[in-house]
């Protein structure tokens, strides 16, 4: 097997520096905390890029010279990536709507914008306008393309896979122990915002849900793999019983975060991935491979592990939040979610084509917020919405359909790509697909992707696993081929 080069060696530490980085530091919320994901995501594109010369001839492959940059030009997401920068870039510089304030108060001035071009809103770099989503934006998507670009061994993949659960696991039991202490600051030392329920180094209990949720389908998945490896090799011990212990511990800390969809989300996983385990040893039962008593063994680790961890919650203030959850559900007196989708559908309605700009809309929601009392004020207090609680529709009236059909055509792409190397074929592929499927259905009801670690590890997991099948098709037929040696 060749040897890792040293280029890609550094690109692993890259990528899993970032990822691990970005949930530490508040999950990226703060602008220091984005600038230093940029500055590790250019570092990471730039090492991928750079020409590698396999000069050492002791693995028996002749010596040459790697020239990674043809395949970043043949990634549709890199052009796609272009093209959504180019489309905000346009609606900064051509601004609708500009901020304003007296010191105390703060409001919008309607000013006149190009009608041909897509229009956006000019406000103040640090709350959250269209060039810090471009920020945003911009790490993703070169982290996105280092890791498609740079990974030519599913050893790396596997290696910031690795790094990435453990980190995880380390930040639940931050989260486990600050319940347990009753912390009422993040680390014991930064005080969040008034009102704000952290959970870990998460200001919003809702974005760890969202974190801890996709982490737990990684953990299982790297479960299944490395039971499944020792299998492969007979070996007499394995390490999926540990990492079926870490996602039990993830999956304690997102019962603590009371994250209610979050919270049925993992248990829903859990037993669809206790099935799929069943399932695929019953076939290699069947088919006369493994040893019967090893699948009967960690599948019952699987499922005892996470009841032993759910046990050990508070199960009356969780069982409380779950009836409030069921009247959210049938009772809109209960919560505001469903007002603030009406009005944010409305406000894409206004500007179906090309939106009213990236980043714009807490400073226009006001407008049609002030249609539906409900959601204005509360005991005589003007109530402000950051985000609509929806992605889609916040993303439909920032972006429009131009700025959604970009995003779209990403989403194809990415999804013909797993379904071309049927990725339900293998466990960790399917965990995690499952695992990023999951944060999609949970967005329905909250702004996961306007969280950059949430949105960062789901966008560079995904397209990793597609890279890993994409590393393991080529083996296959490597070795299928009459000239392989």
């Amino acid at each position: 097997m060749r040897a890792a080069h040293p280029h890609e060696s550094v690109l692993v530490g890259l990528v899993s520096v970032n990822l691990i980085f970005l949930p530490w530091a508040l999950g990226g919320m703060k602008e220091w905390s984005q600038f230093i994901s940029l500055a590790l995501s250019g570092c990471a594109l730039l090492f991928a890029l750079l020409p590698r010369n396999y000069d050492d001839r002791s693995d028996g492959q002749p010596a040459f010279r790697l020239q990674t940059w043809p395949r970043l030009l043949r990634f549709p997401i890199f052009w796609l990536g272009l093209l959504l920068f180019a489309y905000i870039t346009v609606g900064a510089l051509n601004p609708s709507w500009v901020y304003a304030t007296d010191g105390t108060s703060w409001w919008m001035v309607k000013v006149a914008a190009n009608a041909w071009l897509p229009a956006g809103v000019q406000v103040p770099f640090e709350m959250w306008g269209p060039w810090r989503m471009l920020l945003i934006y911009a790490s993703v998507w070169m982290l996105v393309c280092a890791v498609w670009t740079g990974f030519s061994r599913r050893h790396s993949i596997q290696a910031v896979l690795l790094a990435l659960s453990g980190s995880a696991v380390l930040l639940a039991c931050l989260g486990l122990a600050q319940r347990a202490t009753g912390a009422t600051k993040i680390f014991w030392l930064w005080e969040p915002p008034h009102g704000a329920s952290f959970v870990a180094s998460f200001i919003y209990k809702n974005h760890a849900g969202a974190y801890f949720c996709l982490l737990f389908t990684l953990t299982i998945g790297l479960a299944f793999w490395l039971y499944e490896r020792g299998v492969r090799r007979l070996d007499k011990s394995s390490p999926a019983g540990l990492f079926t212990f870490f996602a039990a511990v993830i999956a304690a800390v997102v019962f603590f975060s009371y994250s209610r969809t979050a919270a049925l989300l993992v248990a829903l996983f859990v037993l669809f991935a206790f099935g799929v385990f069943v399932w695929q040893s019953l076939q290699r039962v069947g088919g006369g491979a493994g040893r019967p008593v090893m699948p009967v063994v960690f599948a019952t680790l699987l499922l005892g592990l996470f009841i032993l961890g759910a046990a050990s919650l508070p199960r009356v203030v969780f069982a409380e939040r779950m009836v409030n959850l069921r009247q959210v559900m049938t009772n809109e007196r209960f919560n505001d979610r469903p007002v603030v989708a009406l009005a944010t559908w409305e406000m894409a309605k206004d500007h179906p084509y090309a939106g009213w700009g990236a980043g714009s809309f807490r400073f226009i929601f006001p407008i049609y917020q002030q249609r539906y009392p409900e959601i204005f004020t509360e005991r005589g207090l003007r109530l402000y919405y950051d985000h609509g609680h929806n992605d889609y529709l916040e993303l439909l009236a920032e972006l429009g359909f131009a700025g959604m059909a970009i995003l779209l055509a990403g989403a194809i792409y990415a999804g013909s790509r797993l379904i071309a190397f049927s990725f339900w074929s293998q466990a960790l592929p399917l965990c995690v697909v499952t695992g990023c499927s999951m944060t999609l259905l949970h967005s329905i009801i909250d702004f996961n992707f306007y969280n950059p670690a949430v949105q960062t590890t789901w966008f560079v997991l995904l397209f990793s696993l597609i890279r890993w099948l994409e590393l393991g098709d080529r083996a296959i037929r490597g070795q299928r081929s009459p000239s392989a040696p």
